[in-house]
């Protein structure tokens, strides 16, 4: 099987389980979704269901530290991807004043990046609500 083949039978068994990926998410079933990644869900794959939203997204904006974790260990894994009104994991972290979650996110390599601006013209920033978070945000958009 060809790179053109694999990709299409990886994207068509993310698009077919792509409830199932939430459903775990939001049960905070840690096991299934490491499960759905063994068996070929694709991290980087924006769900046409859910908003275009990635998997990292929809756990990042339930504040679900531990499974954001799993997600971030996956190979091909996207941190500034960005779901269908250009949201990314970090606005939804910041809106969800997940303080947590959007530490795991600038400790990545790259982090997260915090100046992205949506289809609203908003960033991280416009959507933190405590000053723990706006903090947190400004802090790291000076070191980037």
């Amino acid at each position: 099987m060809g790179c053109a083949e694999q990709r299409e039978k990886d994207a068509f068994f993310s698009f077919r389980n792509q409830f199932q990926m939430v459903s775990c998410i939001r049960s905070r079933n840690i096991n299934a979704v490491e499960e759905l990644f063994r068996k070929g869900f694709k991290p980087d794959f924006h769900m046409p269901s859910f908003q275009g939203r990635t998997a990292l997204h929809i756990a990042t904006a339930e504040g679900l530290r531990g499974i954001c974790d799993v997600i971030l260990r996956q190979e091909g894994v996207l941190v500034d991807a960005r779901d269908d009104n250009g949201m990314t994991s970090l606005m939804l972290a910041a809106s969800a004043d997940s303080l947590e979650v959007a530490k795991l996110l600038l400790d990545q390599d790259p982090p997260a990046n915090t100046r992205l601006y949506n289809k609203f013209s908003k960033t991280a920033q416009d959507y933190a609500h405590s000053d723990r978070m706006k903090k947190l945000l400004d802090l790291n958009e000076w070191e980037l």
